[in-house]
């Protein structure tokens, strides 16, 4: 194994294993489909300016990479410790997690229920698939003995919805559409 430094000073790691014996033709059409590192630095460019357009882009031409504001202003910086709930919505699948962080020099603990959302659910009453998540979140809290007490520690909750809002805040957006197979009303 060898690491190589990119353009941003980050590591990376570049593996070589040896390659089977390949007819010509084969090796011609692979070889045709490597790129070099220009062409990925030209690549991770266009990237980065179709992203910004993206983001500036308000009523004019429709862009070519979709992006929606966030109001996200830092990143964590790996040190975090506590408890904290997170759920998880973004497709057939829903999770509850407790994620136990312990500071940088520990992995976090995690559990996690994962639930099917039911069809019913995904097309029916936007107000009940919501009640099925404050229930799952219910049950999680009593299964893990998570007090819930107004003495007890308050748990921060993060929320992951996995599809397109426009963000007002932080905690506040409205939903722009649904995806992925769901269509709640109300």
């Amino acid at each position: 194994m060898i690491f190589r430094k990119n353009y941003n000073g980050m590591e990376v790691l570049e593996t070589h294993k040896k390659t089977p014996e390949l007819p010509e033709k084969a090796r011609s059409i692979i070889a045709s489909l490597s790129l070099s590192t220009d062409d990925y630095e030209a690549i991770g460019d266009l990237m980065a300016s179709s992203f910004e357009a993206g983001l500036k882009a308000s009523g004019g031409p429709k862009p070519a990479v979709k992006m929606l504001c966030s109001y996200v202003t830092k990143l964590p910086s790996g040190s975090e410790a506590g408890d904290y709930l997170a759920l998880d919505l973004g497709g057939t699948n829903y999770r509850v997690l407790l994620v136990r962080l312990r500071g940088s020099d520990q992995e976090p603990e995690i559990l996690e229920d994962v639930y099917a959302v039911p069809q019913e659910l995904m097309l029916g009453d936007g107000a009940a698939l919501f009640t099925f998540i404050a229930g799952t979140l219910r049950d999680f809290l009593q299964a893990n003995q998570l007090s819930a007490e107004p003495d007890g520690e308050r748990l921060k909750l993060g929320f992951t919805f996995s599809f397109p809002v426009e963000q007002h805040g932080l905690s506040s957006g409205s939903l722009i559409m649904w995806t992925k197979g769901f269509a709640a009303k109300g």
